[in-house]
């Protein structure tokens, strides 16, 4: 290598070229999904105003993937800190090549969508936006590092920029496809003076953090630890080894998500009281924030799922591999923990969204007219089992620990997805495309069947999960899936694919019990 940035650059690039990949191909796959699915029930014009906020959801959720990826991929800067390069390089190596790589996956991202789906999104505005986020967040993360500063500091500058990103929206919140047609130069300006703010300020902050110095606590942190730490302080110190790993785990890691809720509430709130204070956006919103507890269980799921010695490792580490607690009894704390975190995040939400209604009730206006004909009597447990469902299984994946070869099974999915979807689009017409769309969901459904039939059957072969879990998890399946059922006789016959999709899901929320002692194991035993 000729220089200490090069080498930087290549490795960077023999880390994370699957996961670059990934983080590519994965956010057009998912925004594909759900406007396919709009198109497959018969909404022509993807451009209806009535799609606003799904546009704007969509485009904001693939550039916070983006970003996500980006920061996993770069890791810890703490580790290049013994290296000898000027900070002053370093810094601004770690942020331009961030700002590079979001920015452009963003601006080609949106054009293929555009040219697939006909969505109509802005291509420079955004792009420009990311990745001068992603610089002002690196920046305040580097500055308040290992101090619960940094939490005010990311919501700050998250809050600042967001509203300055609604600020560029039309009057009236008109789709999201009509803004930032004409990139400004005071855009552009702004946004460089942003960029060039959080260098400095990310100078300075790994300017001290190499020295060994941080910002003064807030002395909140050990007040917390104090007021909620339930370890006993006279005789035993746990009744057994399980319930001190169990105390261990959800002292780390099961706030997590109740955390998430309660800061996105916050900031929810803050922008409804500024930017609308229209009753019916807020009960819509509240709606919405229960399907985004699945999003927020893809975080939660990464950080329960971390058996390493540090955030960037799934590898577990001797410490935790030598501990003398079987792995199937681990597992067992793990999604004991996710189960409290899961059920106290949506408890939180759904406390909010209660008081919200009482509140537009109490006013003279029925909560029920703003909420969309489509959402039923299901939507609550929905929320709950989705969150539960997508958190536990994706936490048993990590558990595995082989992140790289997980990267390169989700690229080879997406990739799978991303050929249909052009397959339908371009070569079947509109009826076949029903019948393609229909076949998919079934073999997809019964797919899931049978796999967690095989997690099962192995989990038993190797006495990893007990005959009492094993009837547990049959007879809940069972149990919702005849509940599913019969609302799906009342249905159309079209919609029965969905309904064995459904199932099918339904099969992937019970079978962590098993899987996840399996991954443990091949990542303890590795």
């Amino acid at each position: 290598m000729r220089s200490a940035t090069t080498a930087m650059a290549w490795e960077m690039w023999q880390r994370g070229r699957w996961k670059m990949a990934a983080s590519f191909v994965g956010p057009i796959c998912l925004t594909m999904l759900v406007f396919g699915a709009l198109r497959y029930q018969g909404m022509e014009d993807l451009r209806d105003i009535n799609l606003r906020g799904v546009h704007l959801c969509f485009m904001q959720l693939n550039l916070f993937m983006f970003a996500t990826f980006v920061l996993d991929i770069q890791g810890p800067l703490n580790r290049m800190y013994l290296l000898p390069i000027p900070t002053s390089n370093l810094v601004a190596f770690r942020m331009l090549t961030a700002m590079l790589v979001v920015g452009s996956e963003a601006a080609a991202s949106a054009a293929i969508l555009n040219a697939i789906l006909n969505l109509g999104w802005p291509l420079w505005g955004p792009a420009l936006f990311a990745a001068t986020t992603l610089a002002a967040i690196q920046a305040a993360i580097w500055y308040t590092e290992k101090t619960l500063w940094v939490i005010p500091a990311i919501a700050g500058v998250s809050g600042g920029l967001g509203i300055w990103f609604i600020e560029r929206l039309p009057p009236q919140f008109k789709p999201a496809f009509y803004t930032w047609r004409e990139v400004t130069s005071l855009d552009v300006f702004g946004l460089i003076a942003v960029a060039i703010a959080a260098y400095f300020v990310g100078v300075a902050g790994v300017s001290r953090n190499r020295c060994g110095e941080h910002l003064q606590p807030l002395g909140i942190k050990a007040w917390l630890d104090r007021f909620f730490d339930v370890a006993p302080v006279d005789g035993p110190a746990f009744r057994s080894r399980t319930e001190a790993q169990y105390w261990s785990e959800w002292r780390k890691k099961g706030w997590a998500m109740p955390g998430i809720v309660i800061l996105g509430l916050v900031m929810g709130a803050g922008f409804w009281l500024f930017f609308s204070r229209n009753p019916k956006d807020l009960v819509s919103g509240l709606i919405g924030g229960g399907a985004v507890l699945s999003v927020i269980g893809f975080v939660g799921a990464i950080i329960m799922g971390n058996t390493g010695r540090t955030d960037s490792e799934f590898e577990m580490g001797s410490f935790l591999a030598s501990r003398p607690i079987a792995n199937t009894e681990l597992t067992k704390i793990t999604l004991r923990v996710i189960a409290k975190s899961v059920l106290l995040a949506w408890a939180i939400w759904l406390v909010a969204f209660s008081c919200v209604c009482g509140v537009v009730w109490l006013t003279g206006r029925n909560p029920l007219q703003d909420i969309p004909p489509g959402v039923r009597w299901w939507y609550l447990p929905a929320t709950l089992l989705g969150c539960w469902t997508v958190t536990a299984v994706l936490t048993s994946i990590c558990l595995m620990g082989r992140i790289g070869l997980f990267s390169k099974v989700i690229l080879f999915l997406c990739a799978l997805f991303f050929t249909f979807n052009c397959f339908s689009g371009f070569v079947l017409t509109r009826d076949a495309q029903k019948i393609f769309t229909q076949g998919l969901l079934i073999i997809v459904g019964i797919a899931f069947i049978f796999i967690s039939c095989i997690f099962f059957f192995a989990g038993r072969k190797r006495q990893m999960i007990d005959s009492k879990d094993l009837v547990v998890c049959g007879c809940f399946w069972l149990a919702a899936s005849t509940i599913v059922g019969i609302d799906g006789i009342q249905q159309p016959p079209e919609m029965i694919p969905n309904y064995i999709f459904s199932i099918g899901l339904l099969a992937l929320a019970v079978v962590p019990p098993a899987a996840a002692p399996l991954a443990l194991a091949w990542n303890r035993h590795r």
